[in-house]
């Protein structure tokens, strides 16, 4: 503070203006009160901070997640084999993980850090009607500390510019007391008067020191006092703002836990990370390679056996996997010594699991009548799709020339056998088509002249007119009368639907398969042949 000096006036203000910026200034207190509010809103900001790193850490488990299933799946369905495709899934294995380690620190931060900053703040920052309590309160408290302090300062201005206030009038009186004495044009009179004012301005300055003096020594006398009350106030805040630093610490200590990831790496999945990936042996990886799908793979090379007919496997039409893994079963053609079928028994019977209302099995159509068909797998090892079988008849169908002569004597059975051998109530089996194991594009036992054309044509065509197959041919805007002996679900898209008892038209004869064109109402399809008769 300025003491004052009579010699060294601020003349040119007639107000006190502080020349620092000091604490124990009037009102400067407001920064420490307002240290409070602050350190509310930075409590609100940390929960802002710590919120949103929990919904980071959230939404990239979630992103984890999304590609781990994604790439997942890829690998489930491409052609990677072996100890590579371990590595492949060590990699969704180690995002799974890793989904679940920044899962786990989204639910501490949110579950554990959030409500403990929440908690504090609404204890340590009481709200009320417009402000916080505490904020409130220190500043109650340095306004009383401050406020006698502050009337004497008040005094100590009033006084210093009334004191300055003297001593400029002083110094104007002299500055005309010596331009009168160089003047002699003055009347002494005037002169004297100038001297008298000069010495009432001596007299009013010195009054005006001695109590802006006087003043200021009481000013200084209450300074202990106020120090001690400011310094009380102060000393609280700084308490109040300290918990707040260490509960900040405590904070941003459970925070750095919860992002630690170094102890939640210890897992397994973590450690046998690396080690997954080292061990990816491309040399075992072609070994199993060749043993399950290459040229070390076992081979049931084909060995003459004698023709049975006692079970034959027939292949239906490809209607997806599910057939093709159940294929029909035919056990009720039984041949006699001179070559007639005979009526089927009932255990053959109860093992058909085809019949509508116990109508027999319709006859087997091929959309694409293929001389070969893929090879029957269900008797044989994953690892090996050629292995020994011990069905007569997939043997059968490795060899060509059986083949033929088969389904020549197939055809030729089924003509003489048409009147069920005295079982009038029993339709008639149509042969059908009996396919080899694989195409014979891949039949390495297939002479350069053996072709497709050279089997019958009923292997070549799925349907034939009865033109070409050498039945007869009706009209077909007439057409035969026919009354439905069998319910009949169509299969496919070209055959027809009809219930028992159902009379329709007949438009084609039966093909060699077994089928016949008809009309049922304005629809023209096929349907099985011996599920209808004549009328």
């Amino acid at each position: 503070m300025d003491t004052g000096n009579g010699d060294k006036s601020n003349a040119d203000n007639d107000l006190y203006l502080p020349q620092t910026d000091s604490f124990w200034e009037i009102g400067k207190y407001n920064r420490v009160v307002k240290r409070c509010d602050d350190g509310n809103k930075l409590t609100t900001d940390l929960l802002s901070m710590i919120n949103e790193r929990a919904e980071l850490e959230k939404s990239f488990s979630k992103m984890l997640k999304g590609w781990s299933k994604k790439w997942s799946d890829y690998v489930a369905k491409s052609s990677e084999f072996g100890s590579m495709t371990a590595a492949w899934k060590a990699i969704m294995a180690e995002a799974d993980a890793s989904a679940e380690v920044h899962q786990s620190v989204h639910d501490e931060l949110e579950n554990d850090v959030v409500p403990s900053i929440k908690a504090w703040q609404k204890t340590k920052y009481i709200k009320s009607m417009m402000h916080i309590k505490s904020t409130k309160d220190f500043d109650e408290e340095f306004k009383r500390a401050q406020k006698p302090w502050a009337k004497l300062y008040v005094k100590v201005d009033k006084y210093k510019r009334e004191y300055h206030t003297a001593t400029k009038n002083l110094k104007m009186a002299e500055a005309q007391e010596n331009n009168a004495k160089l003047d002699g044009s003055i009347p002494q009179d005037q002169r004297v008067k100038v001297a008298e004012k000069v010495e009432r301005c001596r007299k009013e300055k010195e009054a005006a020191k001695c109590k802006y003096v006087e003043a200021l020594q009481e000013l200084n006398r209450s300074n202990p006092k106020y120090m001690d009350d400011m310094n009380e106030v102060f000393t609280r805040c700084q308490t109040f703002e300290k918990d707040r630093l260490v509960k900040f610490r405590e904070f941003l200590g459970a925070t750095e836990k919860c992002l630690d990831l170094s102890p939640r790496l210890q897992s397994p999945i973590f450690q046998q990370f690396p080690h997954t990936i080292k061990n990816c042996d491309p040399d075992r990886d072609l070994s199993w390679w060749s043993d399950t799908y290459g040229a070390t793979m076992k081979m049931n090379w084909p060995i003459f056996e004698e023709y049975s007919d006692a079970q034959r496997t027939l292949s239906r039409r490809a209607k997806g996997d599910v057939e093709r893994e159940n294929p029909v079963v035919v056990t009720a053609i039984r041949t006699s010594h001179n070559g007639a079928p005979t009526a089927p028994s009932a255990s053959d019977a109860r093992q058909s699991t085809n019949y509508v209302n116990q109508s027999p099995a319709p006859p087997i159509r091929s959309a694409h009548a293929s001389v070969y068909s893929t090879l029957n797998t269900s008797h044989t090892s994953s690892a090996n799709p050629f292995g020994d079988d011990d069905n007569d008849d997939d043997d059968e169908d490795n060899d060509v020339d059986n083949l033929k002569e088969k389904s020549t004597t197939n055809r030729s059975n089924y003509t003489s056998g048409t009147n069920n051998n005295g079982f009038s109530n029993l339709p008639p089996y149509p042969t059908n088509n009996i396919q080899p194991s694989y195409p014979a594009s891949a039949n390495p036992f297939l002479d350069d002249d053996d072709n497709v054309d050279s089997l019958s044509p009923s292997h070549q065509v799925s349907h034939q007119s009865p033109a070409s197959t050498g039945g007869s041919s009706l009209d077909s805007s007439a057409g035969v009368p026919v009354r439905a002996l069998y319910d009949y679900e169509a299969q496919e898209q070209d055959e027809l639907s009809f219930k028992q008892g159902d009379i329709f038209t007949k438009l084609e004869d039966e093909d060699d398969q077994g089928w016949c064109r008809g009309r049922v109402g304005g629809r023209v399809g096929l349907y099985p042949a011996t599920y209808v008769e004549v009328l």
